[in-house]
């Protein structure tokens, strides 16, 4: 089962999760490969009866960040390890489990989202067992945080009563868009909108403000636009198929990309220079890759088959994609192609 991939910086090469059944334990397992695009070369990275998730390539594709709890860990914490392959080393040691990382542009941090800790009175009352809740009233937010590579310093980017539940860095590094929530809740990502500002935290400024919920805000590569998903129309009916969103990244009126499409759109890019969107399409019992132009808001499909598309990942430095493959004798192995009309998918892997 692939939970996440991502294409090397080059192209050349994927990293993925791979789950394995441990049956004595009633569990499973998930370990980082790395294989070639062709098909070739392909090594595992990490070992162990932990599991390791969230592989993410360095900007020189050099090491590998991911996420694992091992030996006295609290929760999930960052490691780093040579794309060589090796032994990894921890990069943090957050009072809290870590989760969501990115690297920034230039190598020298990466981002995560962490649960804010229990305060000392919390922590005393649960030492003596005297921490009864009301149900959903124990929550911690969760904020955006950077630790520096080369020395480990962390470094807390938001604060407040509020809950970064998803984001990602500006291509320039230099801003981050972002959801802010309520809280943690399941039952309040709806609640959720969308927010930009700089990448040290300054500057924050709120582009959505209605009642249905949005997902994976992104900014274009010339920070002018932002753009998210959300299961609503123009209006801000709730309970529409989820569409393309554009809105300012200074702010201003969010607009439908595509208010025609009539396929439901669970995940979108920007492309390398900004002009088109690359995403994926819910066309009923499949789903299939899809290019549109900003401008003339034109269409091209790039995949068809009988079969479902998912966990995409595209590369602006190659204009290339990766994802899985579903059919009906396969669960789904990896694959990847050029983000360009005509071009064929090369399958990497035969698991």
């Amino acid at each position: 089962v692939y939970k996440r991939q991502q294409l090397s910086p080059d192209g050349t090469q994927v990293l993925f999760v791979k789950s394995t059944p441990d049956w004595e334990e009633n569990r499973t397992i998930s370990h980082i490969f790395r294989v070639d695009t062709d098909g070739s070369g392909m090594v595992q990275l990490t070992y162990g009866k932990e599991g390791q998730s969230s592989p993410r390539w360095s900007p020189d594709g050099l090491h590998v960040a991911f996420t694992a709890s091992r030996g006295d860990d609290e929760g999930n914490q960052v490691y780093l390890l040579s794309a060589g392959g090796g032994e990894a080393r921890r990069l943090t040691a957050h009072e809290t489990s870590v989760g969501n990382i990115a690297w920034s542009p230039d190598g020298r941090f990466l981002y995560f989202l962490a649960s804010d800790p229990l305060s000392d009175e919390e922590e005393k009352k649960r030492e003596v067992r005297d921490d009864v809740f009301a149900f959903d009233e124990n929550f911690k937010q969760a904020h955006l945080w950077k630790v520096d590579v080369e020395g480990g310093e962390e470094t807390r980017i938001t604060e407040g009563d509020f809950t970064v539940a998803q984001y990602s860095v500006s291509r320039d590094g230099e801003m981050v868009a972002h959801m802010r929530a309520p809280s943690p809740l399941f039952g309040q990502f709806q609640d959720a909108e969308v927010w930009v500002m700089a990448a040290d935290g300054a500057g924050a400024i709120q582009l959505t403000s209605d009642t249905v919920p949005q997902y994976n805000p992104q900014l274009s590569p010339d920070n002018n636009w932002v753009m998210f998903t959300a299961d609503s129309n123009e209006e801000g009916d709730f309970y529409y198929n989820d569409k393309i969103f554009l809105v300012p990244a200074g702010g201003g009126d969010a607009t439908v990309l595509l208010p025609d499409l009539p396929h439901e759109v669970p995940g979108a890019n920007w492309s390398s220079d900004g002009e088109a969107v690359v995403f994926l399409a819910n066309t009923g019992v499949r789903q299939d890759l899809f290019l549109a132009d900003v401008d003339t808001r034109e269409v091209t499909q790039l995949t068809s088959g009988d079969h479902s598309l998912g966990s995409v990942t595209y590369n602006p430095l190659n204009n290339r994609v990766a994802f899985g493959v579903q059919d009906r004798t396969n669960a789904g192995d990896l694959w990847v192609m050029e983000v360009e009309a005509g071009a064929r998918p090369t399958r990497v892997t035969q698991i």
